[in-house]
């Protein structure tokens, strides 16, 4: 199966950057598994418009599954 994994925290520097590693321990399960697996985290992306960028991801090849990660929905910031 080809699968799209998406960060979907789009807060990249607060309270402090995060790596998707969830996302990218998923990834190498899949891929152990056979399946073709590929990952866009906008905070990385060095695009103008990361939506635009992530809709041309998305119709330029098929994918049989999209996966979304999100982050924490609540900060527990200590601060």
């Amino acid at each position: 199966m080809k699968i799209l994994l998406i960060s979907g925290f789009l807060e990249p520097n607060y309270p402090f950057p995060v790596i998707p590693l969830g996302l990218c321990y998923l990834r190498e399960a899949l891929k152990k598994e056979g399946h073709e697996v590929n990952i866009y985290d906008p905070n990385v992306s060095t695009a103008p418009d990361v939506d635009a960028e992530m809709a041309g991801i998305l119709g330029a090849d098929r994918y049989d599954w999209v996966g979304l990660s999100l982050r924490n929905v609540d900060n527990n910031e200590m601060f």
